[in-house]
């Protein structure tokens, strides 16, 4: 099991959950994925990764 699937299954809390899982959230994640190219936006590391989630900062 990675971190990700660890951390939702144990850790987070089911208000956090279901925000994560809601339209809402879900459209809005798609729209800056696509306005990033879907890369990391981390531009201080001096590196592009792929990515296919968005941070909640």
């Amino acid at each position: 099991m990675g971190k990700q699937a660890y951390y939702n299954k144990y850790k987070r809390d089911k208000e956090a959950k279901k925000f994560y899982n809601s339209s809402g959230w879900k459209k809005c994640s798609a729209v800056v994925l696509a306005g990033d190219n879907h890369l990391c936006q981390e531009w201080w590391k001096k590196r592009i990764t792929p990515v296919d989630m968005v941070h909640h900062i």
